[in-house]
């Protein structure tokens, strides 16, 4: 592996070793870097040992466990299912409408781009149309 020595802006190479400690991803739980497989979830990495249930401390599978978010902490299913029944709903209510704004901030971005298409169009067609006029006289 190898990195740039930002002082002189060459290519170094590093062992393993060192290249994991200046260039790895930093686990959220333990703080250090790893060159291992990291477990990417609600925007934060985790050492595989260290993606664990807060509820119940359970380590969970990024493939195998359904992963519930809560204050953005990951619980089990196991944990969730222990929450009351009207916070339960809150979540679900919650990820309900966090998915919508996200539908609909896609659609707004792409009729967003779809107007700036057209307006981009319609400006060609006038610089098309001043062009012709100016070549006509």
């Amino acid at each position: 592996s190898s990195g740039i020595n930002a002082e002189y802006g060459e290519k170094v190479p590093y062992c393993q070793f060192h290249f994991t400690k200046l260039f790895g991803v930093r686990c959220f739980y333990c703080d250090n870097r790893s060159s291992m497989q990291v477990i990417k979830v609600l925007n934060k990495n985790y050492c595989e040992n260290h993606f664990f249930c807060t509820g119940c401390d359970t380590l969970l599978e990024e493939q195998k466990s359904k992963v519930i978010e809560m204050d953005q902490k990951p619980y089990c299913r196991h944990c969730y299912d222990k929450f009351p029944s009207d916070m339960r709903r809150k979540l679900l209510e919650s990820a309900n409408a966090a998915a919508k704004n996200k539908k609909a901030t896609m659609k707004k971005d792409k009729d967003k781009k779809g107007t700036m298409k057209k307006k981009k169009e319609e400006k060609k067609k006038d610089k098309d149309i001043l062009n012709a006029t100016q070549a006509a006289s």
